[in-house]
């Protein structure tokens, strides 16, 4: 029965959680719950002592973690050339025109991008951050001024800082994962067991099968599944929390997820039909006859849709799509300005695959929006973002296209906006 394989998969995790796993994010572990390859129920704690091969190769892994834990440090942590997102689109006006430049070839993007010495920024913005907040009650509150703080968000959160001022931007919400939430059965438990071992694999913290990564992220999804009977579990909520879990401990983690789902226009996006997914997409198709009439007409002329290349774009944020340092400064963003950041990161996206000559074909097209992608320059893409958000005319077209789509929602006629 379901029910009984759901408490097993639950069982595992718990017992994990006591006796914890030998290695854990260097060994890839064993498999139990899918094939039902029963632990020793009664075993002790795992010793911590390492023999002399296991500590080389926990070197070894520990030496090949880029910056984030990524173990695999190639774009995208994919096995697939991305394609490059040049900085030059972002330096034109709203009116489109062509771009001769030759794409550059990867290599040179990655040197480039390993070349601005992250670690330097990284020391100047933290003490920045450091002096415009203070620790009230166990929390960062940011008190530099709202021009200040949009300003170095943009330019991108310091990684040291990331966990708390997200939390300070989302207003510190507080939740905790508690043993009887834990011991709650949930009807997804099963679905979050298989997705939990396939979410970003890459990274050291969630490589190992039930250790401390793979354990949080099950605990967090199997609670937020709980939260609403509407939206349930899908698969999207497993690379959110896992973004979270790698920047906040487990409690916090449910506590955003908890304000994206009530708060950042996530219940709509993942409850039945998918109406919050719907409006952004038509959001999105309303900037882009703006941004890229070319290459709408071109996709519309073979009948492909927003949906068939941004619909993983809204509900993962990008996952697996930009690189991680990308996808972390979309984050900034979004928990300041909300979706109508993604809603424009994809416009840019679009803009940039559009940008070259000869005019591509709509094969062409949807390949390479279905592709990872590379941006040449996170900054160009953030600074383009932020100015298209303070822009009237796209901030009127915006507010335009979602009055549109609220008045045909309330006819019931939003099925004629999305061909």
């Amino acid at each position: 029965m379901a029910s009984d394989e759901a408490a097993y998969v639950r069982r595992t995790y718990a017992h994990f959680a006591r006796v914890g796993v030998h290695q854990d994010g260097v060994d890839d572990g064993i498999e139990h719950t899918r094939y039902r390859i029963a632990p020793c129920w009664d075993a002790k704690q795992v010793q911590k002592i390492l023999t002399q091969d296991l500590l080389e190769k926990d070197l070894q892994r520990q030496q090949a973690l880029d910056r984030y834990g990524f173990f695999d440090a190639r774009p995208n942590q994919v096995h697939r050339e991305p394609i490059i997102l040049l900085s030059s689109v972002y330096k034109k006006t709203r009116k489109t025109t062509s771009n001769s430049s030759k794409q550059p070839n990867i290599e040179q993007v990655t040197d480039a991008r390993k070349k601005a010495n992250p670690s330097q920024r990284e020391t100047r913005r933290s003490k920045k951050w450091t002096a415009m907040t203070v620790m009230q009650e166990g929390r960062v509150q940011i008190i530099a001024d709202d021009v200040v703080v949009r300003r170095r968000i943009y330019k991108g959160i310091p990684d040291s800082w990331r966990g708390v001022v997200w939390l300070a931007l989302v207003k510190n919400p507080k939740s905790s994962l508690t043993q009887e939430l834990a011991d709650t059965p949930s009807a997804h438990d099963i679905q979050i067991d298989l997705d939990v071992p396939r979410t970003i694999r890459g990274h050291y913290h969630f490589h190992t099968r039930y250790g401390q990564g793979q354990r949080d992220l099950f605990n967090v999804l199997h609670a937020i599944s709980l939260l609403c009977a509407e939206c349930g579990y899908c698969q999207g909520m497993g690379p959110l929390a896992a973004m979270l879990l790698l920047y906040l401990v487990p409690d916090d983690a449910y506590a955003m997820l908890e304000q994206l789902h009530s708060t950042y226009h996530f219940h709509d996006m993942f409850r039945p039909g998918f109406p919050g997914l719907r409006e952004e997409l038509f959001v999105l198709q309303s900037l882009l006859s703006e941004y890229t009439p070319r290459t709408v007409s071109s996709l519309k002329d073979s009948g492909i849709a927003p949906s068939a290349y941004a619909t993983g774009w809204y509900m993962t944020l990008f996952s697996g799509v930009l690189p991680f340092s990308s996808q972390l400064r979309i984050w900034d963003a979004f928990l300041l300005d909300g979706f109508d950041v993604i809603t424009l990161a994809a416009v840019a996206i679009v803009l940039a695959v559009d940008s070259y000559d000869p005019p591509p074909s709509s094969d062409w097209l949807i390949e390479a929006l279905s592709a990872p992608l590379l941006p040449e320059s996170d900054d160009a893409v953030m600074h383009w973002i932020e100015s298209s958000l303070q822009d009237p005319r796209t901030r009127r077209q915006i507010q335009n296209a979602r009055q549109s789509w609220a008045e045909h929602s309330q006819a019931g006629t939003v099925s004629d906006l999305l061909v």
